[in-house]
């Protein structure tokens, strides 16, 4: 670990650095806005992209930033990494749950908001303030705020981060929170189906604990059959086991034989995941953008309104403080040196207390959402695909209703924290580069 030269800079430069990578994002967002009104991506359309980048656009990028960034030397960041993890996870789902019980949340977003609290958008925003601030700031190439080293090593934190809210949300079952609302929704809305599925909610009954426990641990390990697993276990295997890690990135201490093109013998499975990755951030973004232009304010409670402006001061005011003194902490303690390129981590984790909600729950909340489907039998029917593959019958239902007020829900929180966010992330970069950093 090197000892970095400090650089001083400006508090104006320091505050243009903070917002502009935010005015790329809400470009993007903006863009995606426009889309949706004009209808250029419509609910099928946003359906389809959603199942692209949770199925192959998000799995190519971890496995590229993961493969290319992360390796054994990385254990001590790992392990304070997973301790701000823990602290961020647990606070956020104890906030949720405080404001679930005393404030007004519909009972058919309970989970979704409980996600909305506690899961944050690692990639996109993270990213982007790295690149940006090691960006080159002048004619003779100095960087800006970060050297191309450090900013290296501040996405593959990042890539951290994203690796354990990957595990917490698809492999531990996040993702479930929101599959319940859906099901309480289907049991609210349905007039036959108690009588439906008296027979079957019989015979659940008397499950024993046993096969309770069997299941449980079936559908655990079932869950790392996910796109997004898969990739992240197979890339921590590969980045962390140093001699197959040298079959996809250069290492000058392994001897192993280079390809015609002088690069490792799989190196063209790093630049494949690099090109199809690179646009699931964008393409996120854009379809949020379509997504908030589909907002119906008029179908909610104003009473959910205050219930979100009161989880979006938390989030991205108290938290971000939290994280503050807790790096604060660490630094104290030694294990984090901020004259050193660990300084970077620091960045990344006061970062990671102030980001938004979870982007991907876009795409998670639109293809729950779809997963009912209308037949025609001489009247409308709803087919419910159940997870053993087979469909229940339920007349006279809302289909439109039923698609629309969990996006709705989700779009109202993420629609309060973006103007919020244009204030408070930009506060955070300042503050932590000049009092916590002393740049």
């Amino acid at each position: 670990m090197t000892t970095t030269t400090e650089l001083t800079i400006s508090l104006s430069t320091t505050i243009w650095c903070s917002i502009k990578p935010i005015l790329k994002i809400y470009l993007i967002i903006l863009s995606g806005y426009f889309l949706g009104k004009k209808q250029v991506l419509n609910n099928n359309t946003i359906k389809d992209l959603s199942s692209m980048i949770i199925y192959f656009l998000l799995p190519c990028l971890i496995f590229n930033k993961i493969i290319t960034n992360i390796t054994i030397n990385e254990l001590k960041q790992i392990t304070i990494i997973l301790l701000s993890s823990l602290i961020l996870y647990t606070g956020s789902l104890i906030y949720g749950i405080i404001l679930n019980l005393i404030c007004f949340v519909p009972s058919n977003f309970f989970g979704g908001f409980l996600v909305v609290c506690m899961f944050q958008s690692v990639s996109d925003f993270p990213i982007a303030y790295i690149q940006t601030l090691a960006d080159k700031s002048d004619a003779d190439n100095n960087y800006l705020i970060f050297n191309e080293i450090q900013a290296d090593k501040g996405i593959a934190y990042i890539c951290i981060f994203m690796a354990i809210l990957t595990f917490m949300m698809f492999n531990f079952g996040g993702y479930k929170l929101i599959e319940l609302d859906f099901k309480n929704n289907q049991g609210k809305k349905t007039t036959d189906i108690e009588q439906l599925d008296k027979n079957s909610s019989n015979n659940a009954q008397k499950l024993t604990i046993t096969i309770k426990v069997a299941k449980t641990i079936k559908h655990f390990f079932f869950n790392f059959l996910h796109p997004v697993s898969i990739s992240l276990i197979i890339s921590f295997i590969f980045a962390l086991v140093p001699y197959l890690r040298g079959l996809f990135v250069y290492d000058p201490s392994l001897n192993i034989k280079n390809a015609p093109d002088k690069n490792p013998p799989l190196n063209f499975l790093v630049d494949f995941s690099a090109y199809v990755g690179s646009s699931q951030v964008p393409l996120g973004l854009t379809l949020l953008g379509a997504t908030l232009s589909k907002l119906k304010i008029k179908n909610l409670d104003k009473k959910f309104l205050l219930t979100c402006i009161i989880m979006t001061i938390i989030k991205l005011v108290i938290m971000p403080i939290i994280g503050i003194a807790w790096v604060k902490k660490l630094v104290q303690l030694n294990w984090i040196m901020t004259n050193t390129d660990e300084k970077v981590l620091a960045f990344v984790i006061i970062l990671g207390f102030g980001l938004p909600s979870f982007t991907a729950q876009v795409y998670l909340t639109a293809l729950y959402s779809h997963k009912i489907k209308i037949t025609q039998e001489g009247q409308n029917k709803i087919e419910i695909e159940s997870q053993d593959g087979q469909c229940n019958k339920i007349s006279t239902y809302d289909i439109d209703s039923n698609n629309s007020f969990q996006m709705d829900c989700l779009a109202v929180c993420l629609l309060i924290e973006y103007p919020v966010l244009f204030i408070s992330m930009p506060s955070i970069v300042t503050y932590t580069l000049k009092m916590v950093l002393l740049l």
